[in-house]
């Protein structure tokens, strides 16, 4: 689990170090990993009390990222977002409303001038790779399979809405959106691509054994179907 949230400082034989960091809980979040299980997890393992400021700096790192996406598309970037006002947030900013393309007078687009479109949700197969053995967890899921999965169909599938950047701008989006507390998360849309030539398949040798963890870590890069 820490290796999941956390940078490695030292792994001497017997006691392993390792940091919270920013950069490390964006990952965390970047997996599916939800703040309120991080800070749960974390109690439950620790020693002592997890102090406050350690639960409070884990919130504020994770709360709003993954709230935005990069997405490359077609050989286009475009900013993601399930909330148009994060859109909206990000583009009182100068750099960014200049760093947009306006879409065609024929494109599908709300009333703030953005695309919509259904969001890519994450796999069934790959949910259940991503559970560990014995996992307290699927219990819960079962549950939710039960109640929560009838909603999810009730509700259908999500809208997501968007806006397109100039491919020469984007290193400039990415900083601004990091001063803004909203990290953008970067996907790949490899499913829906038709520009790139598809790599040729290829077969691994008859004796190869693919690992639990490998499994588990192209589970979370392309659980839904793009590249994180």
């Amino acid at each position: 689990f820490l290796v999941a949230i956390s940078e490695p400082v030292a792994r001497p034989e017997f006691i392993h170090q390792y940091k919270l960091t920013p950069y490390s809980l964006y990952a965390a979040v970047a997996t599916n990993i939800a703040t309120e299980n991080i800070v749960s997890v974390l109690e439950r393992l620790s020693k002592n009390k997890l102090p406050k400021s350690v639960m409070t700096f884990v919130r504020e790192c994770t709360q709003k990222y993954g709230k935005a996406k990069l997405v490359l598309k077609h050989n286009k970037f475009y900013v993601e977002s399930e909330y148009p006002m994060v859109l909206r947030e990000l583009l009182r900013d100068p750099t960014i409303a200049q760093a947009r393309v306006i879409e065609e007078m024929n494109a599908e687009v709300d009333a703030d001038g953005f695309l919509t479109h259904t969001k890519a949700e994450e796999m069934k197969e790959n949910l259940q790779i991503l559970k560990e053995p014995g996992d307290d967890s699927e219990d819960e899921d079962d549950d939710e399979g039960g109640e929560g999965g009838k909603k999810q169909q009730e509700e259908g599938p999500k809208t997501v809405v968007s806006f397109q950047v100039k491919g020469e701008a984007v290193e400039q989006v990415k900083r601004q959106a990091i001063e803004l507390d909203y990290p953008l998360m970067e996907e790949y849309d490899f499913r829906n691509d038709s520009m790139n030539p598809n790599v040729p398949q290829m077969d691994l040798k008859p004796h190869t054994r693919i690992r639990r963890y490998q499994e588990r870590s192209l589970a979370k890069m392309f659980g839904n179907g793009r590249a994180r």
